[in-house]
C-alpha cells in the first residue's frame, strides 16, 4: 500500500515570496558556475564534434574525418550491450535473522527490477542509452519516478470491512469509510534529464549526496501545470516565458529575438533539497511554490560522470581531451587536399619555338596530345611545390595520439594495429582493464538507479504489480529452482517486496557479449579440473585451495562455491561407492566382471563420466 506523506509546512504569501527569492538566488549562482564549467570544457563544442560539425564557421567545404563519433559508438555497446543482470542482497543485519525469508524476497526484487528494466512503458533502455551518450561530452542524468492516475471509487463513502465483514473503526470509534477516489493506474518510469538543464550548487562536491541540493528545470505548458495532481497555487501569474529555437518555429514573424520566444511555455524548477530531504517546485518568475516541503526518502537521480574533477560536482568530459588530435588530423588532411587541388601542370616556352596552333593543342588537347616544336628544349615543365613530408607523417602520429587518449584502438574498430603477437596481447590486456573499469562505472550507475526505482515502487505502489519470474540459469541450482517457479508471470503486492533495506548490484559480466564467451571458456576449464578425482579431494580438504583455485576461473560467489562443494562431495561419494562395489564384485567372482546380463557393477568411471556426473549434480548442462 502507498505510504502516507507528511504534510509540508504552509507558508504565508510574504514567506512564499521571501523563500522564492532565496531559491532564485541560489539557482542563479549555480547557473553561473555551471556556465563557467561549460565554457572551460567547451561542452557545446564537444557535442558538435560528435555530430561532425568540427570546423565552426570556417567557409568552404572543409575536410572532416570524424573520429569522435565512431569512438563513442564503439564504447557505448561495450559498456551497455544488453540488459544487465541484477543481484539484490539483504543488508547483513536482516540476512542474519533466524528464519528470515530475505533471500526469497531479494529474488522477487530481482525479478521486479528485471521486469521494470525490460518494460517499454518504463523507458529504462532509451533513458540510459541517451544519458550514456551525453556523458561523453557532459554527464548523464536519469530520473526515476512514480505516477498514478486517480479515478472515482464506486464504493466511496461505504464502510471498510475487516476480515469478519464487520465495519472498521478508528481509535475514537468512528467508522472508517472508503475514499471517494482511488488509484486506477500507476506507472514507474525512467527518463533522461538533459545535462544542460541540470544544476548543482555553486559550491559543489564530488559526492552526490554531499551537495546541499540538486535540481533541474523544464519547460511546461500552463495547462499542464494546472492539471498536475498534488500541485498548489497553479492559478498564479507566471509571467516568465521561455524560448524555443527558431528552427522549431520558423513561421513566427518579427525580429530574431521574437522568433525565438517560447510562446506560452513556463520555465519550471524542480529541486531536491538534500539538507532537509524535501522537494521544491516553482515557476520562474512566479509568486508561490507549486510544491514546497514535501518529504522524500530516496534521491531519484542516477548520475554518470566518467572522470571527476576534485571538489566539483561537474566532471571532466572524456571528449574534451580528444579535441586536439581531432583538430590536428582535420587540418592535416585539409592541407593535403588543398595541395592536391592547387597542383597544376605549367611550362616555360622559348619565344616563337612553338606555332600558335600547336600551342592551342597543348592547352586544350586531351591526355597524350602530341605537338610540333622548332627546338628540342622549346618546352620545360615547371616543378610543382612539394608537399612537406612531415604532413604525411603527422597523419599516423595524430591517429596514434587519438587512440591513446580515447582508449579506442584499431582492433576495436576492426583494424589490426599491433605488429607482433606479444604487442597484441599487451594491447588487448590493457584495453580490457580500461574497458572493465568503465563497465564497473556503468554498473554502479545502473545499480544506483535500480535501487531508487525499487525503493520508490515499494514505498508508493498501491495496486498489484505483475512481474516476470525468472530462473537464473547460470546458478548451479537452476533446475531445482525452476521446479519452484509455478508460472512465468506473477502478480504481487508492494508488501511482498519486503520491509528491510537491501543492496543492488549489477553482474558486470552480463554487460558484454565478449564476457559471455569468456565465462563459457572458464566454466569448461572448471569442469576439466573437476575431472581429476585427486584434485577434487585436495580442494575439499582446504577452503583456501578451493577459493583460490575457483577464483582464478572467475568463480567467487559464496553461494556458487557452496553449490560446487556439495556437487564435488556427491561425485566423490559416487566414485567411492562405485569403487567399493567393484572391489566386492572382484572378491566374489574371482576378479571376473559380470557380462552384459549380469548384475555386478561396470568399469570405474573415466574423466568424461566424472565430468558428466558433476554437471548433473550441479543442475546444469555443458
Amino acid at each position: 500500500m502507498a505510504k502516507s506523506k507528511k504534510s509540508p509546512k504552509k507558508l504565508s504569501k510574504d514567506e512564499q515570496l521571501d523563500e522564492l527569492g532565496h531559491w532564485s538566488e541560489k539557482v542563479a549562482d549555480a547557473a553561473k558556475a555551471k556556465d563557467e564549467w561549460e565554457k572551460d570544457y567547451r561542452c557545446d563544442d564537444l557535442e558538435e564534434y560528435y555530430l561532425g560539425h568540427q570546423h565552426g564557421d570556417e567557409e568552404g567545404d572543409p575536410y572532416t574525418i570524424n573520429l569522435v563519433f565512431p569512438s563513442i559508438e564503439v564504447k557505448i555497446p561495450s559498456f551497455l550491450y544488453a540488459y544487465p543482470t541484477l543481484r539484490v542482497t539483504p543488508r547483513p543485519a536482516k540476512a542474519d535473522d533466524l528464519g528470515s525469508e530475505a533471500d526469497a524476497t531479494c529474488r522477487l526484487l530481482e525479478d521486479t527490477g528485471q521486469t521494470l528494466m525490460t518494460s517499454r512503458n518504463v523507458g529504462w533502455k532509451d533513458a540510459h542509452y541517451y544519458a550514456l551518450q551525453e556523458a561523453f561530452y557532459r554527464f548523464g542524468v536519469v530520473e526515476h519516478g512514480y505516477s498514478t492516475e486517480i479515478g472515482d471509487n464506486p464504493n466511496g463513502g461505504k464502510p471498510m470491512l475487516d476480515d469478519d465483514d464487520e465495519p472498521m473503526r478508528d481509535d475514537d470509534d468512528n467508522m472508517i469509510v472508503q475514499p471517494d477516489q482511488v488509484p486506477i493506474d500507476e506507472q514507474v518510469w525512467s527518463r533522461r534529464i538533459p545535462a544542460k538543464q541540470f544544476l548543482a550548487p555553486a559550491v559543489s562536491h564530488n559526492e552526490v549526496l554531499y551537495n546541499d541540493w540538486l535540481g533541474y528545470y523544464e519547460w511546461m505548458h500552463p495547462e499542464d501545470i494546472k492539471a498536475t495532481r498534488g500541485w498548489e497555487n497553479t492559478d498564479q501569474k507566471m509571467p516568465n516565458k521561455g524560448q524555443l529555437k527558431s528552427k522549431f518555429r520558423t513561421t513566427l514573424g518579427g525580429t530574431e529575438e521574437e522568433r525565438n520566444k517560447r510562446y506560452g511555455l513556463v520555465k519550471v524548477w524542480k529541486v531536491r533539497d538534500l539538507r532537509t530531504r524535501t522537494r521544491l517546485i516553482w515557476p520562474e518568475g512566479g509568486e508561490a511554490f507549486l510544491v514546497y516541503g514535501e518529504k522524500f526518502k530516496i534521491l531519484p537521480f542516477s548520475i554518470l560522470r566518467f572522470h571527476p574533477i576534485l571538489d566539483s560536482f561537474y566532471p571532466l568530459p572524456p571528449v574534451f581531451n580528444w579535441l586536439s588530435p581531432q583538430d590536428e588530423l582535420n587540418e592535416t588532411r585539409n592541407e593535403q587536399r588543398a595541395h592536391r587541388r592547387k597542383a597544376r601542370r605549367r611550362y616555360t616556352m622559348l619565344k616563337n619555338a612553338v606555332e600558335s596552333g600547336e600551342l592551342d593543342k597543348l592547352e586544350a588537347g586531351p591526355d597524350q596530345t602530341v605537338i610540333e616544336v622548332n627546338r628540342q628544349d622549346a618546352l620545360q615543365p615547371l616543378e610543382a611545390a612539394p608537399l612537406d613530408r612531415s604532413v604525411d607523417f603527422n597523419v599516423a602520429q595524430t591517429q596514434q595520439d587519438f587512440m591513446r587518449i580515447s582508449g579506442v584502438g584499431g582492433e576495436q574498430q576492426g583494424v589490426n594495429e599491433a605488429e607482433t603477437a606479444t604487442q597484441a596481447n599487451i594491447i588487448d590486456t590493457n584495453s580490457k582493464i580500461r574497458d572493465t573499469y568503465g563497465r564497473r562505472q556503468i554498473a554502479d550507475w545502473v545499480s544506483s538507479g535500480m535501487y531508487a526505482m525499487l525503493s520508490i515502487l515499494r514505498d508508493s505502489s498501491a495496486l498489484p504489480i505483475v512481474v516476470m519470474v525468472n530462473v537464473d540459469w547460470s546458478s548451479p541450482g537452476a533446475f531445482a529452482e525452476a521446479e519452484k517457479v509455478a508460472a512465468k508471470w506473477k502478480q504481487i503486492e508492494a508488501n511482498d517486496l519486503g520491509a528491510f533495506d537491501f543492496d543492488v548490484t549489477v553482474d558486470i559480466e552480463s554487460m558484454s557479449p565478449m564476457n559471455e564467451d569468456q565465462r563459457r571458456q572458464n566454466w569448461n576449464q572448471v569442469l576439466s579440473v573437476f575431472a581429476n578425482p585427486t584434485l577434487m579431494q585436495v580442494m575439499m580438504s582446504s577452503e583456501t585451495i578451493m577459493r583460490k583455485t575457483m577464483g582464478y576461473y572467475g568463480v567467487k560467489s559464496d553461494r556458487e562455491l557452496q553449490e560446487i562443494r556439495v556437487a564435488i562431495g556427491m561425485v566423490l561419494q559416487q566414485l567411492a561407492a562405485a569403487a567399493q562395489a567393484q572391489a566386492e564384485a572382484k572378491g566374489v567372482g574371482g576378479g571376473k566382471q559380470t557380462g552384459a546380463g549380469g548384475t555386478g557393477p561396470g568399469p570405474t568411471p573415466g574423466n568424461t563420466d566424472i565430468a558428466k556426473q558433476l554437471q548433473a549434480s550441479m543442475g546444469r548442462q555443458n
